[in-house]
């Protein structure tokens, strides 16, 4: 089975309108943002550049293509909780869609591979309220550079990508060391290597994968199968890689949408741009049409909420292209 890619959020996804993404949360295991840091911190030492784009397991075990921006949410709010309660979160939510970034400064970035700076934990715990609070701010914006030190003569100044990678090589040396020894500590300061930034934050198409997701059993209980659904757009079968629809020119005319679910679903709701346009009971097969003729030209937004027997939510989102030829003249289908 292939699976859709489930979601709970949106910051993902940057790449989703913005309308309806920010009503929506995805949900990630702490032990999965954990990974996460191992990863970007594994690659920091080895690279001087910061990937703009990860592939990373969702708490119900779907992998989400999320962005630079997204790991610095996920990252910020796992710091936050972490500093505040002395446990690292079981789960962290992903909630902002549209986190922005400014273009990279070229003075601000390295000038050679391979330098370190130490920052201060503390230091990081404390700027990541600023950073979150900043984040869920209306206008959703991510600092560009950020001043760090407590006088002049010793302060500096850290990147966004660089506040992600110092986050991340705090999580894994505090996580490693209490791996090996035991202790439930943070350490005093951790060396944070100065990557470069990512030219596009927004890029998903060469994301880095972020460890593996189990195997599934070879012969699996029937009662155990989890809720999924396959989805099919014009003959097109979604993947679980999203939020676009792959391979696809911009529709006109009718849009045919299948579903089928598998395991145990009750009701998959249908929303267009965030718009409810049907409920459908049971998992199927169901088919539904679109009439692209009433909608504007441009981008639009797919979201199936399925819902099983005990309550639980299981969103896909996607987004494609219309295009009737109201605002060129020409229609595709001509």
């Amino acid at each position: 089975m292939r699976y859709a890619i489930t979601l709970a959020f949106v910051l993902l996804l940057v790449v989703l309108a913005a309308q309806i993404s920010s009503a929506q949360e995805f949900t990630f295991r702490g032990s999965d943002v954990i990974q996460l840091a191992r990863t970007i911190a594994t690659q920091a030492t080895s690279t001087n550049q910061l990937p703009s784009a990860y592939n990373l397991r969702m708490a119900n075990g779907h992998v989400m293509t999320i962005t630079a921006p997204n790991a610095f949410e996920l990252l910020t709010r796992a710091t936050v909780a972490w500093k505040d309660t002395g446990n690292y979160p079981a789960t962290v939510p992903l909630l902002i869609s549209e986190l922005t970034i400014s273009a990279p400064d070229p003075t601000m970035e390295p000038k050679r591979a391979g330098e370190r700076i130490p920052v201060f934990s503390a230091e990081i715990g404390e700027k990541a309220h600023f950073w979150l609070q900043l984040a869920e701010a209306p206008a959703h914006k991510m600092f560009s550079v950020m001043k760090f030190g407590e006088s002049e003569a010793t302060s500096y100044r850290l990147t966004a990508a660089q506040m992600i990678v110092a986050m991340a090589v705090l999580t894994d040396e505090a996580v490693r060391d209490f791996e090996h020894n035991g202790k439930k500590e943070v350490p005093l300061a951790v060396a944070v290597p100065l990557v470069r930034s990512p030219q596009d934050w927004t890029d998903t198409r060469n994301a880095v994968n972020v460890g593996t997701p189990a195997a599934a059993p070879d012969h699996p209980d029937p009662v155990l199968i989890q809720p999924d659904l396959r989805i099919t757009v014009q003959g097109i079968e979604l993947s679980d890689r999203g939020p676009n629809i792959k391979n696809s020119q911009p529709f006109c005319g009718s849009i045919r949408i299948e579903m089928n679910g598998y395991g145990p679903i009750a009701k998959i709701r249908l929303l267009l741009d965030g718009d409810e346009r049907k409920t459908f009971d049971g998992v199927g097969p169901h088919l539904f049409n679109i009439n692209t003729l009433t909608l504007p030209d441009g981008a639009h937004v797919l979201t199936l909420n399925a819902t099983d027997t005990e309550g639980k939510t299981h969103l896909y989102v996607y987004s494609f292209p219309i295009s009737n030829g109201r605002e060129s003249g020409f229609t595709p289908a001509e």
